[in-house]
């Protein structure tokens, strides 16, 4: 069997498994390497899914994430935004929230305003069927 590098890395030794570096397919995602064995199992350690980031921000960075903060939120203007493609103006949505929560991380709180004011002027079109295009539509009984 060939294995990607990445699988090669997650292979679990227990088992009866020998790893061929010297024998390598060359694939569009990278060297495959051969692996010999009956079974092949692959550990893989999860990664936990938080809201903020899982080994925090250096304090040495958080000026530099601060200017740069600053300089996102200020260029956020809902009416700037010329979709009305739920999909496309989702990701803008979302990109206002990932903003607050980098500036909850950095304890950076000035921004979060400006953000909950551009939060509150995109989703309520859509949540009140104002937003031209594409507005969530509820069922009358």
């Amino acid at each position: 069997m060939l294995a990607h590098p990445l699988h090669a890395k997650l292979l679990s030794y227990d088992h009866d498994v020998t790893v061929l570096n010297d024998f390598k397919y060359r694939s569009i995602d990278g060297d495959l390497v051969g692996v010999v064995g009956d079974s092949w199992v692959l550990e893989t350690n999860p990664i936990p899914v938080t809201w903020n980031s899982n080994k925090g921000v250096e304090k040495e960075s958080y000026g530099e994430i601060v200017m740069a903060l600053v300089k996102h939120v200020q260029a956020l203007n809902s009416s700037a935004i010329g979709t009305n493609s739920s999909y496309f103006y989702g990701k803008q949505v979302g990109r206002a929230v990932r903003l607050a929560l980098i500036a909850e991380e950095v304890s950076y709180p000035k921004v979060i305003p400006k953000v909950k004011k551009f939060l509150k002027e995109t989703i309520e079109p859509w949540l009140d069927g104002t937003f031209k295009g594409n507005a969530f539509l509820y069922e009358r009984k």
